[in-house]
């Protein structure tokens, strides 16, 4: 019987959020990939648990890769991916233990988000596992930001598509896991309390604003050519890339700053479309975090 699971998380500039985060993990396999390079948070976090395994990054990896990096390094095969504002409490980990020991044919098992929507599921579910599909991402059901992955059972061909820097990498693995008819169970006795958008520093809000314009809209029409073609991701995004060029010229010509988001909008919509890298990376001055790691 199984009574433990690994834990990975991708942090960047998470140093506001993550010691709630990890405080609820102890006595779990826990692996923290940094892709803002702060040694600074290494010290904080190992004070708090020195069995934690932290991988600093000298680059940004971004959601996929950095997950990617983290499950090659943990110690068991039922790994949790959680993002550094979500919290999973000691009655809900237990939960997620039972699952796995009761559920033995997951491939990606997905706590609920602890709202009414999800209530109302679970309780028309019998409140049983529920088997469901790549839809129910970003439904109000489930989210990214707690999967459990069953690593035996998935392959190293169903994790992250490393394409995507961040968003719909989620929606692409479960997409991956149907397509290869793996089972995928919503969970109706195990939440999770996602904070949201609070996994970095509140000063680099409009920075991370404008990097989240590009990857979103990447993510959504890497994911839609990749699986659907190019005609559907055009009939899905095709008015937004319009829009985006029209809304960037507007706030450009009255000189406001929020033509820099649709800007970014743009470029991340065509940069998919034109099958280019997922390129950006959020243009945050790291001066201060290098002089603190020199003084560790």
């Amino acid at each position: 019987m199984k009574n433990t699971f690994s834990v990975v998380i991708v942090t960047f500039h998470s140093e506001e959020i993550i010691e709630s985060t990890i405080k609820d993990l102890e006595g779990l396999d826990i692996v923290v990939i940094e892709c803002s390079n702060n040694l600074k948070l290494k010290d904080k976090i190992l004070s708090i648990n020195k069995d934690i395994n932290f991988i600093p990054s000298s680059d940004n990896l971004g959601y996929s890769a950095g997950n990617n990096l983290g499950i090659k390094n943990t110690k068991y095969d039922d790994i949790l991916i959680i993002n550094p504002d979500t919290i999973l409490n000691n009655r809900n980990k237990k939960s997620l233990i039972n699952y796995i020991n009761t559920i033995d044919d997951y491939g990606i098992l997905c706590p609920n988000l602890q709202s009414e929507e999800c209530f109302s599921f679970s309780k028309k579910n019998n409140f049983l596992p529920t088997l469901v599909d790549w839809k129910s991402i970003g439904g109000g059901l489930i989210s990214g930001c707690a999967l459990l992955l069953n690593k035996s059972k998935l392959g190293e061909d169903v994790f992250f598509d490393e394409n995507i820097f961040i968003y719909k990498e989620d929606t692409d693995m479960i997409k991956r896991a149907n397509d290869k008819n793996i089972n995928v169970y919503y969970l109706p006795n195990c939440s999770v309390t996602h904070k949201g958008t609070s996994s970095h520093n509140k000063k680099y809000n409009f920075e991370i604003e404008i990097s989240r314009q590009f990857h979103w809209p990447y993510g959504n029409v890497y994911f839609y050519i990749k699986h659907f073609g190019y005609l559907y991701a055009i009939k899905k995004w095709g008015r937004k890339f319009i829009s985006s060029i029209f809304k960037t010229l507007i706030y450009f010509l009255i000189f406001n700053n929020k033509y820099k988001i649709y800007f970014s909008r743009f470029l991340g919509i065509s940069s998919a479309f034109l099958k280019l890298k997922s390129w950006y990376r959020p243009k945050i001055k790291t001066d201060e975090i290098k002089q603190k790691n020199k003084n560790i």
